[in-house]
């Protein structure tokens, strides 16, 4: 029998909060779990609040020392290298999004007899005036983040941004402004314990392998991103899904069918809003509503997967009753943030060299191939030499198998996981190991000849060697202007972002 997926009660059950919120007031205890950003903002928050603050985290690294520091000195209690012994009851836990449920702290956690809220649903309670759209899936969250947010203030909307992006949506809080919305980007960490956000819009954009090593499963990673359908609109309106999800929930054993979704596809003409190829516009299948027509857009979103996204933050725009304000041009301007299939300009002539850094999951890779076969950034017989490699998540990269065949000359692999990709892909395309990212760049440029790509893809996380995905390519853009340097020190390597 399939599971039903329930959307206002997926995984923990919710927590009427504003009891609790008010004795926090009144100088209540706050245990805040892990000490990343997301972490301190809600102590900090909380310390505002009026909370007695008390944060645990199990490591002791130096940007968890450096943290800790700066809640010291305002008089909040730090224990690092440590889980709470119970002497101390706490009124809520706040966990942050950084703690895997394997860990102490999570299981001890849920040992207190108290509630447990994710960093995400304990900012909530402060900013619950204020409309706020949530996009979740496995790629492309911060793109259609960002779309959302900028097609809203092209429009005159005070528009704040923050959750998985970057800021902390605690900081959002204990820094509120008078925006008009909040456009927040989730990861399915996140999500798992925020079980009432009650988004004015929620999207899943799309599902993949990831983060099995900290999920116990598919099913549950997929299930936690279900709660960005916790949306206020009457039979949850608001609650906005890939087309494709209906696949992937049969896939895993979840019937979506009484999910009462509102769906997007570029695809499938019959879904709630689709692209219209022949037009070059988004329909909304209603009343078949042009909501715009997207011609002339920038090479930055004409690549397949960022048209879902516009298609998505344009569904996201209607959803709100906003779409009369839409103006094509809105788009003409949008830059997506770098590392996201980045062309490389200047580093050998006639070889295009791609940074998609980004990409730390199968799908990803599978979008960036694609885009190559079909002819952008080359010609679509171009041979592709893939630069991949870092930290396991316990993904399936077997699913890549037959795109590799078909378009990848060879694989330079490299970090922790290169020997398991290597015995992956064995029988796909040719595999060499790489003990550096720079190693892995000098090899593929000695076999790169005019004509060629070069596409850094990773795949996985970066966390083996670099500091974030964002530290990755950023190396692996210094190694191309060394080589640039020892090639021609009079040019200078210009970037330009094509996803």
């Amino acid at each position: 029998m399939q599971e039903k997926c329930n959307i206002s009660g997926v995984l923990p059950e919710a927590v009427e909060l504003d009891r609790v919120v008010a004795e926090l007031r009144s100088g209540g205890v706050l245990f805040v779990f892990g000490l990343g950003e997301s972490g301190l903002e809600a102590a900090l928050l909380a310390r505002k609040m009026g909370a007695c603050v008390l944060v645990y985290d199990e490591s002791g690294g130096e940007s968890v020392k450096k943290r800790a520091s700066t809640l010291q000195e305002l008089g909040i209690g730090v224990f690092l290298n440590s889980v709470p012994d119970g002497a101390c009851l706490p009124d809520l836990v706040v966990l942050s999004p950084g703690i895997p449920p394997a860990s102490r702290l999570y299981r001890r956690a849920f040992e207190l007899d108290c509630p447990v809220v994710s960093e995400l649903q304990f900012a909530r309670e402060f900013l619950s005036d204020i409309p706020m759209v949530g996009i979740t899936g496995t790629n492309g969250k911060t793109t259609t983040t960002e779309l959302v947010a900028h097609l809203l203030t092209k429009m005159g909307y005070h528009v704040g941004v923050g959750g998985n992006i970057g800021t902390p949506l605690s900081r959002l809080a204990r820094e509120r402004k008078n925006w008009d919305f909040l456009i927040v980007e989730c990861s399915s960490f996140q999500l798992m314990n925020s079980p009432a956000m009650k988004w004015a819009c929620g999207v899943f954009l799309n599902f993949g392998s990831d983060h099995l090593d900290w999920h116990a499963s598919e099913a549950e990673y997929f299930m936690s991103k279900c709660r960005i359908w916790n949306t206020t609109g009457g039979e949850r309106r608001g609650a906005l899904a890939n087309d494709s999800l209906f696949a992937e929930a049969e896939r895993l054993g979840i019937d979506l069918a009484e999910a009462g979704l509102v769906t997007f596809s570029l695809d499938n003409r019959h879904a709630d809003y689709f692209w219209d190829d022949v037009q070059n516009a988004v329909i909304c299948r209603e009343n078949h509503r042009i909501l715009l027509t997207a011609t002339d857009l920038p090479i930055t979103l004409r690549l397949r997967h960022n048209r879902e996204n516009i298609l998505a933050a344009l569904a996201v725009i209607d959803r709100l009753g906003l779409a009369d304000g839409l103006d094509k041009a809105f788009l003409s301007d949008f830059v997506v943030a770098p590392h996201r299939f980045e062309i490389c300009d200047g580093v050998a002539k006639g070889v295009t060299v791609i940074n998609d850094s980004k990409a730390t999951n199968p799908a990803a890779v599978e979008s960036a191939i694609k885009a190559l076969a079909a002819g952008f950034g080359s010609s679509s017989k171009a041979r592709i030499f893939l630069i991949a490699g870092g930290r396991d998540k316990k993904m399936d990269f077997g699913k890549l198998n037959p795109l590799l065949k078909e378009h990848v000359q060879e694989a330079l692999l490299f970090g922790e996981n290169r020997y398991r990709l290597a015995e992956c892909w064995a029988d796909a395309t040719l595999c060499n190991m790489c003990e550096t990212l720079e190693h892995a760049v000098d090899l593929a440029f000695s076999k790169a000849r005019p004509g060629d790509t070069i596409l850094f893809s990773p795949g996985c996380a970066s966390f083996d060697m670099f500091q974030s995905y964002i530290d990755r390519g950023n190396q692996f853009k210094q190694a191309l202007k060394r080589r640039q340097s020892n090639a021609n020190p009079e040019r200078q390597l210009a970037s330009r972002s094509a996803v």
